[in-house]
C-alpha cells in the first residue's frame, strides 16, 4: 500500500493553545506559531517530552547552535526576536533536508526510522511495540486493554511514539541494546513564558566535549544504515540526541479508527519491522544536556527515577547544585551532583529571562532491563536566587538530607511497634507517606524564605531551627497516627513508648550544629 505522511505537514503535535483549548499542528506550523503557544500536551508524559526533544534538536540544527560564535549574544538575540524565522525554516526543509526525510512512510529515509532492508528486516512485529505503556510481547496490559493484535495506530500517533525512542528506550529482551543514556534518566525540562522560549531554553548553544565533534549529522539527515547490534564507539552530539537503539520501518495499511487516539484516519499502521538497532559503546561518558549528573570515585552516572522517592525530594540535584557545593559519603563512596547543562546555560541568562526559575521533570522508572514500572512526571519551580549563593544551594540540599534521615528514623521506631515478627508491615510505608506528604508544603515554603533573605547573615540558624520545628510536629503527627493503629493491649503502649523513645533522640542529633544549648531531652 502506497501512504504519506509528512510531519512537516501533517497536524500531529498536539498543543495547549494559550486560550486553555488543545489543537494539532505540523512541525513547521508548531515553530512558526511556537511563541503564541503555551506548551505541548499528551496524556503520555514520554510522548510529551520526546516531542519536545525532537522539536529541540531539529532548532539546534536549524541554527546551527553549536557552531555559533558567540552563543550567549546569539541566544539572546533570538528570545529578544519573539519568534522563529519563518525563512530560515523553509529553507531547511526544501534545502538541508527535504520532504522526502520528513515523510513517515517514504521508501529511502523515512522520518525517524530505517529504510526496508529485505537482509536485515525479515520479521515483521505488532504497532505495540511503538508504545512503552501498550501491551507486547511479555509486557502486560497496563491502561489499554486490548491484545497487540488489535492496536491500529494513526501515522499522527506513531509519529509521537517515535519521538520516544532516543531518550526512553531501555533493554528490551536479548540483543536489545538501550538508547544511548542507558537507563532513562530524570530529564529536567526548562520552562519560558510561550513554547517559544521554552524551546529555545532547551536548546544547547555550548560547543560540546571534543569527543563528540565530527560531521554525523541529526538522523533524519543521516546516510547511515542502522545495522541491528552494531556497537559505536564514537558519536557526534547531534547523532546522540537523535540516536536510534532500534531499526524500525511502519508499514501502512488501510483506513479505520486509530485505537489509541480513537480518531479516523485514512491509514493505520497494524505491523512494522522491528528489531535491534545501534549499541552505544562510547569511549568516555555520554552527558544528555536535560539530565543531572550523580559524580563518585567510582564514576559519572545521570540520576534515574527511585521508587517510593518523590522527585521534589531531589531538587537539589535536579536544580541547584554544582559539583562543589555538596558531597556527602556512604559507605567510603564520595557523592556529588551537578545540575543539567541546560540549567548551567540559563544561569548565565536568568537575569534577562525569569525570576522564577520553572521546570517539568519528566522519566521512566524500569529495572534497568526490559521492565517497565512507572512514568514519572511532575512540575518543579524555584526561586531563581539560588544561582548567587553557594552556601544557600548547602542549605538546601541539606535541609532535605536531614528529612531524610528523620524518615529514616521514624522507619526504625515504627518497627518497635511489631517488634520480632513477621507481620505485615504496610503501616510503616504508610507513615513514610504521610510524612513526605506534610513535608512538602513547609520545605517549599523554606526556599521561598531563603531565596529571600540572601543578606541576612543569621538565616541559616534561624530557618533550620524553624525547619525543625516544622519536622518535629509533622513526625509527632506521623507517629501518633500510626500509634492508633496498635494501642489494644499494654504490651502495644510499651512498644509505642519504646518507639519514642527511639525516635526523638536520633532527630534531635541531626540539628547539633544549629542547635544553641538546648537540653537533652527537650522536645520541640
Amino acid at each position: 500500500m502506497t501512504a504519506a505522511f509528512d510531519v512537516w505537514k501533517e497536524p500531529w503535535i498536539p498543543v495547549l493553545e494559550k486560550d486553555g483549548t488543545t489543537k494539532e499542528y505540523g512541525i513547521r506550523d508548531c515553530l512558526c506559531s511556537a511563541h503564541e503557544m503555551e506548551a505541548i500536551i499528551d496524556p503520555s508524559p514520554l510522548i510529551q517530552f520526546g516531542i519536545y526533544r525532537v522539536l529541540v534538536v531539529m532548532l539546534m540544527d536549524i541554527y546551527d547552535t553549536l557552531n555559533v560564535n558567540n552563543p550567549y549574544e546569539f541566544i539572546l538575540d533570538l528570545l529578544e526576536s519573539r519568534k522563529f524565522c519563518e525563512e530560515k525554516l523553509d529553507i531547511y526543509y526544501e534545502k538541508k533536508v527535504g520532504a522526502k526525510r520528513l515523510d513517515l512512510f517514504d521508501n529511502d529515509y523515512p522520518f525517524l526510522q530505517s529504510a526496508f532492508d529485505k537482509k536485515l528486516d525479515k520479521e515483521e512485529k505488532p504497532v505495540s511495540y511503538l508504545l512503552h505503556h501498550q501491551p507486547s510481547g511479555t509486557n502486560v496490559t497496563h491502561f489499554h486493554h486490548v491484545t497487540e493484535n488489535e492496536l491500529a495506530l494513526s501515522p499522527a500517533v506513531c509519529a509521537r511514539a517515535l519521538c520516544t525512542f532516543q531518550p526512553f528506550i531501555t533493554t528490551g529482551g536479548a540483543g536489545n541494546a538501550p538508547s544511548i543514556n542507558g537507563v532513562p534518566p530524570l530529564y529536567v525540562l526548562l520552562k519560558g513564558a510561550s513554547l517559544f522560549e521554552t524551546l529555545c531554553l532547551n536548546m544547547v548553544w555550548m560547543k560540546p566535549d571534543e569527543r563528540f565533534l565530527g560531521e554525523e549529522p541529526v538522523s533524519w539527515r543521516s546516510n547511515k544504515t542502522v545495522q541491528p547490534k552494531e556497537e559505536r564507539e564514537q558519536v557526534t552530539y547531534m547523532e546522540g540526541l537523535t540516536w536510534r537503539p532500534r531499526r524500525v520501518r511502519l508499514i501502512p495499511s488501510e483506513g479505520g479508527v486509530c485505537t489509541y487516539s480513537n480518531k479516523q484516519s485514512s491509514t493505520l499502521v497494524r505491523k512494522m519491522n522491528f528489531s535491534s538497532g545501534f549499541t552505544a559503546r562510547l569511549k568516555g561518558v555520554w552527558v544528555d544536556p536535560n539530565a543531572s549528573l550523580r559524580i563518585t570515585n567510582n564514576g559519572i552516572g545521570m540520576m534515574t527515577p527511585k521508587e517510593e522517592r518523590e522527585i521534589w525530594r531531589d531538587v537539589g540535584p535536579l536544580l541547584i547544585l554544582h559539583e562543589k557545593d555538596y558531597k556527602y559519603v556512604i559507605k567510603k563512596e564520595e557523592i556529588r551532583y551537578e545540575k543539567p547543562l541546560v540549567l548551567k546555560q540559563y544561569e548565565q541568562i536568568k537575569r534577562e529571562i525569569l525570576e522564577l526559575l520553572k521546570t517539568e521533570i519528566y522519566g521512566l522508572r524500569t529495572d534497568s532491563k526490559n521492565k517497565y514500572f512507572e512514568w514519572m512526571y511532575e512540575p518543579l519551580n524555584i526561586p531563581g536566587a539560588y544561582n548567587t549563593s553557594e552556601s544557600r544551594r548547602f542549605l538546601v540540599q541539606k535541609t532535605i538530607e536531614i528529612a531524610d534521615q528523620t524518615c529514616y528514623w521514624l522507619k526504625g521506631a515504627l518497627k518497635k511497634l511489631t517488634p520480632d515478627s513477621d507481620k505485615d508491615r504496610s503501616y510503616i510505608l504508610y507513615a513514610q507517606r504521610s510524612f513526605w506528604d506534610s513535608a512538602k508544603p513547609p520545605f517549599f515554603s523554606f526556599l521561598e524564605t531563603m531565596s529571600s533573605s540572601l543578606e541576612d547573615s543569621n538565616i541559616e540558624k534561624k530557618l533550620m531551627l524553624e525547619w525543625k520545628k516544622q519536622l518535629a510536629k509533622i513526625a509527632n503527627g506521623v507517629l501518633k497516627e500510626t500509634f492508633v493503629k496498635f494501642a489494644e493491649t499494654g504490651t502495644d503502649f510499651i512498644n509505642q513508648a519504646k518507639a519514642s523513645q527511639q525516635f526523638w533522640p536520633h532527630f534531635h542529633s541531626l540539628f547539633k550544629n544549629w542547635t544553641v544549648n538546648e537540653e537533652k531531652g527537650v522536645r520541640v
